[in-house]
């Protein structure tokens, strides 16, 4: 298994260097289950992804009964030689507690002729992947003032 590296050597270049690196997969984090190519159908197993899958579990399996984390287990399984503080850990994603956001919104309808500039406040619980786009459309779809 080969990983394919692309980069502008030249930056007057108008087409890519590319170069391919040979892959160890005994020494991945998550073996590869298969690579599919082009059509629907067409899909090479790699042979010694069961072997490593097999092998993650029992180590994983291992330093869980020793009471490791998830931080310990995945540096066992594929260390990265990086600075300290690009190894501090992190919560996965969803796991963390959410937190209440409070929108202050100007709002004002230029079409009535009753309407003053005004803030209404909104609050709301923040939701795995959500994004300003998505609470903005929240508030729109009448949700509680406070």
């Amino acid at each position: 298994m080969k990983r394919t590296i692309v980069r502008w050597s030249n930056p007057d270049s108008t087409l890519p260097e590319i170069t391919y690196e040979e892959l160890d997969i005994m020494k991945m984090e998550i073996a590869p289950a298969f690579r599919g190519y082009g059509r629907k159908g067409m899909i090479i197993e790699n042979p010694l992804s069961a072997k490593r899958a097999k092998e993650i579990e029992e180590i994983s399996k291992k330093l869980k009964a020793q009471g490791k984390d998830r931080f310990e287990i995945q540096n066992t399984l594929m260390p990265f030689k990086l600075p300290l503080n690009y190894k501090a850990k992190n919560e996965r994603f969803g796991l963390v507690m959410s937190r209440k956001l409070k929108f202050e919104i100007l709002k004002y309808n230029p079409s009535d002729p009753n309407s003053r500039p005004h803030i209404e406040i909104y609050e709301l619980e923040e939701t795995p992947g959500m994004t300003l786009f998505v609470a903005l459309n929240m508030i729109e779809r009448n949700l509680t003032l406070i």
